[in-house]
C-alpha cells in the first residue's frame, strides 16, 4: 500500500507491505531506501516535541481561528 499522509508534522509517503516488495517498489520509483524514515508518527512527533517543546502533547492539526 501507498499512502500521502499530511500530518501536523510533514508530510511523508508511506510505504507498506511485505519487505522484499518495499524493495522492489522503492526502486521502481525511483527512491532512496537510505531517506526512509522508519520511525512510527507517534515516535516521529516524540521526536519532535523534543526539538519544539511548545507543542501539543499530542499529534493535532492547529485550531483555525475565525
Amino acid at each position: 500500500m501507498i499512502a500521502l499522509d499530511s500530518t501536523p508534522i510533514g508530510t511523508f509517503v508511506e510505504i507498506e507491505g511485505d519487505p522484499a516488495a518495499i524493495r522492489q517498489l522503492v526502486a521502481r520509483l525511483g527512491l532512496d531506501a537510505a531517506d526512509a524514515i522508519p520511525y512510527s508518527y507517534a515516535e516521529l512527533y516524540a521526536r519532535r516535541r523534543k526539538e519544539q517543546p511548545s507543542l501539543p502533547l499530542d499529534m493535532v492539526w492547529p485550531s483555525e481561528k475565525a
